[in-house]
């Protein structure tokens, strides 16, 4: 396979935008270390609130705000890497591929690491009189702040990366990640 190219030589991105795009992926980073390290707890109940769902619709909604400002003017399938792949078998069968490297490590790694103590997401007990807020919920954390974050990194991130190379952008983008 041949490695992606840019189609944008890298003195047409203005810097201003790759400046723009490090600082606030930067300070999202620093407000994540801030609370994680400021010993903010996460509330038991929080998947059960729809106070949640609306506190990261309405965050998620001003990263995307964001993102959108940073690529006012450029083309935005191109800008937010919206294409399709060349081949949708062989971009199935590396999803496929990828979930299950994935399973795998999270089945390895799970008796020493556990995600939900990290994150603190997921409830201990199952209340079914808030399911209606847990759907809610789940909607925004597996769809809503996927989305986002991809148009954040491997989207517009990368497209204003890879005028310096694929290999700088694909290892920045993951790093900041």
């Amino acid at each position: 396979m041949p490695p992606v190219q840019s189609t944008t030589p890298a003195g047409q991105l203005p810097r201003g935008r790759l400046i723009g795009w490090l600082v606030f992926v930067l300070i999202l980073a620093g407000l994540g270390y801030g609370a994680r390290l400021g010993g903010t707890e996460t509330p038991e109940d929080l998947a059960y609130r729809y106070s949640s769902s609306i506190a990261a619709l309405f965050q998620y909604g001003i990263m995307l705000g964001i993102l959108l400002l940073i690529a006012r003017g450029l083309p935005k399938r191109d800008a937010f890497a919206l294409r399709a792949p060349a081949s949708w078998p062989k971009a199935l069968g590396l999803a496929v591929l990828a979930l299950l490297a994935i399973w795998i490590a999270s089945a390895a790694l799970s008796p020493f690491l556990d995600a939900n103590e990290e994150q603190g997401l997921v409830p201990d007990d199952w209340d079914s009189s808030r399911a209606g807020a847990f759907a809610a919920f789940f909607l925004v954390v597996t769809l809503v702040a996927p989305a986002v974050e991809e148009l954040t990194y491997r989207g517009i991130g990368f497209t204003l990366l890879a005028p310096y190379g694929t290999w700088i952008a694909i290892v920045v983008t993951g790093f900041l990640f």
